[in-house]
């Protein structure tokens, strides 16, 4: 038999994990700081017709199955390759390495699935070649955003160190990205204290992308962009360092380790912050100010996947409704459905997500009725389904403008689809109020 070496506090497990009728032998560490993290399941079958004989079989039982980056992950959703897919960007806090202090990174894992099966493949371990700030610099925390309003997506990297990274997409929209990393001294000196968490929203309303950042201390830090929509320009000080009153510490805790997300819906813009703790905190009523946000819930979605929750949003599967990836302290992912529309993309004409157009829709919300532009003059039938992908309607139009009744829907969000052909052809989001 091998004999068990896992470093600090390995403890023993005596049970039938193959269903053979003999108890088998797994150890672990027990201890979630410092150890080792992607070899630390030793699985041992018992191999004897009777009595006892363990023979190592793996060191990383169920690990190897799965999406684990050592401790601290933190992921954001976007479409890197342009091929109208989600793929996943993770950062981490680093992975266990005996000798060695920091091995932090960002992962790259494509979307290799389908519109409506998503499948990732890591496709780069140190994607944009983070690992170069490392041992100084870790926990490396990614956000997209276009702040440069040239309609791509820019990359901005938080970080243990409380300040940020800043890359370039120069690929324009609809092209693969293609970064170059901003050198100004502006994003370093953008410094929150510890553990930097960005997110990359106009909270303001003026036109450009602001910048917003837990921390350490459980708080949001409001970086007003005080420059022109191609020129980002922030003060190393936050304009506010509480906005909308958040806290995330729990008490007896001095730590909350705060991550923003801002998730566009039809009825305004929900926050979703990850905690120190692990759960998830959610507010709506958010504006550029540090008076109270309305809280929705202390204990979003009752999810706890453990300390240090991070959170991202995205729509993986082509209904309409965003699921959720959630990061934690030990270094995994874990992926909810929610209720929450998918507002990513304009009601106006365009190319949308997963290449569908999207419908013009007007009044949007709407009470008794709503018109529909389907910028096309081909016969089509349209689908209109609730949050929970339940029909609502269907009909047919022969082409151009049509309006819909919505007078007897219950108030909600619904999805409305159009089919030409036999084949999804546009799409939007609609909003119904009573």
């Amino acid at each position: 038999m091998t004999p068990v070496d896992i470093t600090i506090f390995p403890a023993a497990f005596y049970l039938d994990l193959n269903n053979d009728g003999k108890k088998d032998l797994v150890a672990a560490p027990n201890n979630k700081f410092f150890n080792e993290d992607r070899n630390g399941v030793w699985y041992y079958p018992n191999t004897a017709p009777t009595g006892h004989v363990f023979e190592l079989e793996t060191k990383s039982f169920l690990v190897s199955d799965m999406i684990d980056l050592g401790s601290g992950s933190h992921p954001a959703l976007a479409d890197v390759n342009a091929d109208g897919l989600l793929d996943l960007v993770v950062g981490n806090f680093g992975y266990f390495t005996p000798g060695v202090a920091q091995n932090a990174s960002l992962y790259l894992f494509l979307n290799t699935g389908t519109a409506t099966a998503p499948r990732f493949t890591l496709a780069d371990n140190d994607w944009q070649g983070l690992s170069e700030f490392v041992p100084n610099d870790y926990d490396f925390c990614p956000s997209f955003g276009d702040l440069d309003n040239d309609l791509d997506l820019d990359l901005l990297v938080g970080s243990n160190g409380g300040s940020l990274y800043y890359y370039r997409n120069v690929a324009g929209a609809g092209k693969p990205m293609q970064f170059q990393r901003d050198f100004n001294v502006m994003w370093v000196s953008m410094d929150v204290g510890s553990y930097s968490t960005p997110a990359i929203i106009d909270l303001d309303g003026d036109g450009v992308k602001d910048v917003v950042m837990g921390e350490r201390n459980g708080n949001l830090n409001f970086f007003r962009n005080t420059g022109a929509p191609d020129n980002p320009i922030f003060s190393a000080l936050p304009t506010f360092s509480k906005l909308g009153a958040v806290d995330t510490r729990v008490f007896p805790s001095d730590v909350g380790f705060s991550v923003p997300v801002f998730v566009d819906q039809p009825d305004g813009l929900l926050l979703v912050a990850g905690t120190q703790e692990g759960h998830l905190e959610a507010y709506n009523n958010i504006t550029a100010s540090e008076s109270a946000y309305s809280a929705v819930a202390g204990r979003w979605g009752n999810v706890d996947d453990g300390n240090r929750s991070a959170p991202a949003f995205g729509d993986l599967d082509g209904d309409g409704v965003l699921e959720m990836v959630v990061g934690n302290l030990r270094g995994g992912l874990s992926v909810y459905r929610t209720q929450l529309a998918d507002c990513t993309s304009s009601t106006s004409a365009g190319a949308g997500a997963h290449g569908l157009r999207q419908l013009q829709l007007s009044p949007n919300p709407a009470r008794s009725w709503v018109r529909v532009e389907w910028p096309d003059s081909a016969a089509a039938e349209w689908y209109a389904c609730n949050i929970l992908g339940q029909l609502t309607a269907r009909g047919e139009t022969s082409g151009g403008a049509f309006t819909i009744p919505v007078g007897q829907w219950p108030a909600g969000t619904y999805f409305l689809e159009l089919r030409s052909g036999g084949l999804r052809a546009a799409r939007a989001a609609l909003r119904v109020q009573h």
